[in-house]
């Protein structure tokens, strides 16, 4: 990963891939919250037990901290939805009035445009099978070459590629008026 060369801090690491991280885990849990605190947590756990790998080794770490984290997140997440169904709770998390409210990141100074168009990936990445969407964040969006990737997901490097490729066809299908046919 272009940001892991030898020499770099761990505190240069943290703030070169923290918006990435932020957007990987938004896109795994899609509440924004959730995925703050799961790269809150998994920065703090990469410093606490793994600041004295090196740096190089950095990237796959911290992003396998990151999804398991985001699967603890989804978990406990189901795990509530289901114990506030038992005790016959009204309301879930979907219709928390809360959530309506926009972000400061979406304020009125961001554009229209890209709104819609940063819709749409979004609703393109979500129709995504949960392995091709993880794939292709940490190919595209994070940097991680195949075999990192491979080691990240605990899968062979070939389903890597075979994610990867689905994950681009399928995205290039369903974007294709946003990049107006551009292929990669």
């Amino acid at each position: 990963m272009e940001g892991a060369s030898t020499g770099q801090t761990l505190g240069q690491f943290l703030a070169s891939v923290e918006h990435r991280a932020y957007r990987f885990a938004l896109y795994e849990l899609w509440d924004r919250e959730a995925a703050l605190d799961a790269v809150q947590d998994s920065m703090l756990r990469l410093t606490e037990r793994y600041a004295d790998r090196p740096s190089a080794e950095w990237p796959a770490i911290f992003f396998t901290i990151l999804r398991n984290r985001a699967t603890d997140a989804k978990r406990w997440r189901a795990w509530r939805r289901v114990r506030g169904l038992l005790r016959g709770d009204r309301y879930g998390e979907e219709d928390d009035p809360l959530a309506s409210i926009p972000s400061p990141v979406d304020g009125p100074d961001a554009g229209a445009e890209a709104r819609q168009q940063r819709e749409r990936i979004e609703e393109a990445l979500r129709a995504l099978p949960a392995r091709q969407r993880q794939v292709f964040l940490l190919r595209e969006w994070q940097g991680l070459t195949a075999v990192e990737t491979a080691q990240v997901l605990g899968c062979s490097v070939g389903a890597v590629k075979q994610h990867h490729f689905r994950a681009l066809k399928a995205l290039r299908a369903k974007l294709s008026e946003v990049w107006h046919g551009e292929t990669r």
